[in-house]
């Protein structure tokens, strides 16, 4: 019986390594085909989302290209108003120039040539006359005036002279004047309060809504032989301070103000942005001595 046997169990054997190798053979066709159908797959997703993409990409750029023209539209209409508005002020400036121009230019010759004190308070002082621009200081909302004629709701309509953070030596005095005496090396306020309503009475005079302030419509500034001022704006510089140090009074008080307002205190770090005389007062007040 056993010899028999042994050769149906040898073709049985066979049979079944036979079975098992087709059977491989198929599970590796069968992944080589869901390979295959996965990678297609896989190519036409990306090829679909990268559809989705390009699609929305234009889109996108359509509407920005859209809302560009109907922007840019909108600004150039706007620089266009801006111009004529511009140009109307420009002639109405022209205009009022043609009209009071000999006025203008007499009374300019009559402040260097012809100085009368009144019996008020006020002290006339000439700036430094070795050298205006050394001791006259100015910043940028003068040289918009200068460039553009206008600060919202300030137009120069008329000549005006420049300047408003000054130093100078007292030239002559009112009758009623105490604290100054000719000669007198002065730092000037630039502005001056009505002097009735309550900021100046409250002592927060330079809140006060007709403050006539130096080089601002329709008063001149400094930048002139002459200027006049009340005595009590005017503050008597000691013999050691330059006139050209003088003239950085006014911004270094702006500076303090500023600083005082910001609550800065020693191991604060502080950041100034502008370089003007204010901007460089502000940057060394808060550093010690």
């Amino acid at each position: 019986m056993m010899a028999g046997s042994q050769p149906l169990i040898a073709l049985q054997s066979a049979q079944n390594s036979a079975g098992i190798q087709t059977l491989l053979d198929a599970e590796r066709e069968a992944q080589k085909i869901v390979q295959q159908d996965r990678t297609k797959r896989v190519k036409e997703a990306r090829s679909e989302a990268q559809r989705e993409i390009d699609e929305y990409r234009k889109q996108k750029e359509e509407e920005f290209k859209k809302f560009e023209a109907e922007h840019s539209s909108g600004n150039k209409k706007a620089e266009e108003e801006a111009n004529k508005e511009a140009e109307a002020q420009l002639a109405e400036i022209k205009v009022a120039g043609q009209k009071s121009g000999d006025k203008v230019i007499k009374d300019l010759i009559n402040a260097v040539t012809d100085v009368k004190p009144d019996t008020c308070l006020h002290v006339y002082f000439i700036v430094n006359q070795q050298s205006l621009v050394r001791d006259v200081q100015t910043d940028n909302h003068q040289v918009h005036y200068w460039e553009h004629s206008s600060i919202d709701s300030f137009v120069v309509r008329e000549p005006m002279v420049l300047g408003h953070e000054s130093s100078g030596v007292v030239s002559k005095v009112g009758s009623k004047v105490t604290t100054l005496k000719v000669s007198d090396q002065v730092a000037m306020e630039p502005g001056i309060p009505c002097r009735r309503r309550e900021p100046y009475k409250s002592g927060k005079y330079h809140l006060c809504i007709n403050m006539a302030f130096a080089a601002t419509p329709p008063y001149d500034g400094t930048l002139t032989r002459y200027y006049r001022l009340p005595e009590d704006f005017c503050y008597k510089l000691r013999e050691n301070i330059p006139l050209k140090k003088g003239a950085l009074i006014e911004p270094l008080g702006v500076a303090v103000h500023v600083v005082k307002q910001a609550g800065v205190v020693p191991g604060n770090s502080v950041v100034v942005f502008g370089a003007g005389p204010v901007g460089l007062c502000t940057k060394y007040v808060p550093r010690p001595v």
